[in-house]
């Protein structure tokens, strides 16, 4: 005589278990049991979620750097965008300068460029600099 096992104290993990390794046609009966226990045990267990804070020595000065190189870069575009406006030329590819009285588009191309790549760094800098916790 086949004696059922008794299912009640399985977790989770056996309960998933014997239904990966359980013969389906051999024993339906036992698959529809096991089936229905992993439904149930699946919705009283909520999922945990896991928040890890940025307070360890490592996680703590990479962050540290992370905000100074972005608060940097912001700084540094915004500082070429000043000296552009004030002389009237921008560098351009290969060491080739843009003059803002022979190709005005391209000066201010440039500079808008400069511009949109400043406040993503600035974004990401304030970005990380108030960042507590990612989870």
């Amino acid at each position: 005589m086949d004696s059922k096992p008794d299912i009640s104290n399985y977790s989770l993990a056996d309960i998933k278990q014997a239904m990966e390794s359980i013969d389906r046609e051999k024993y339906p009966d036992r698959y529809l049991q096991l089936k229905e226990r992993f439904l149930a045990l699946e919705k009283t267990q909520t999922p945990t979620k896991t928040v890890i804070y940025s307070d360890s020595a490592t996680s703590n000065s990479s962050l540290f750097l992370g905000r100074f190189v972005y608060l940097g870069g912001c700084l540094l575009l915004f500082y070429f965008i000043y000296l552009a406006l004030q002389t009237g030329q921008v560098s351009g590819y290969r060491g080739n300068n843009i003059y803002l009285e022979e190709s005005p588009v391209f000066f201010y191309l440039r500079i808008a460029i400069y511009a949109i790549l400043g406040t993503i760094c600035g974004w990401a800098s304030f970005h990380y600099w108030f960042k507590k916790a990612r989870t």
